[in-house]
């Protein structure tokens, strides 16, 4: 899109401006109803507060229904518990927290309460 405009404005081609002024406009529609649409999926989601614990904790029932049926209904979450099984990330961390006390009190950065995007990505 950017090759587009930069194109049309170097040598002055006009459709070629307005065929990149129609995709940007289009682009940034799509931007604002993605963001209106995460925004209506988890604005009921929001972490709890759990007595000895460092984290809040996210439950599936405080978000919309739809995404409720949606993640129940994937098929997608053995895949995900495949590849958490297959790396290291949960062996390291019976090693560094030996009692479950330890590992809920401790503050676990964000590649330890999620799974690393890319090994999602892989499978």
């Amino acid at each position: 899109m950017a090759l587009a405009g930069f194109v049309g404005a170097f040598w002055r081609i006009p459709w070629l401006l307005m065929a990149y002024l129609v995709g940007m406009l289009v682009l940034i529609i799509l931007l604002a109803c993605l963001v209106i649409f995460m925004y209506m999926v988890t604005i009921r989601g929001s972490g709890h507060i759990v007595p000895s614990r460092a984290y809040l904790e996210y439950h599936l029932e405080d978000f919309s229904i739809w995404l409720q049926r949606r993640v129940r209904g994937s098929y997608k979450w053995e895949r995900i518990e495949t590849c958490l099984s297959s790396t290291q990330i949960c062996p390291d961390l019976n090693q560094t927290y030996t009692m479950a006390m330890d590992f809920f009190r401790a503050y676990l950065t964000p590649i330890e309460v999620n799974p690393p995007l890319y090994l999602l990505i892989l499978n």
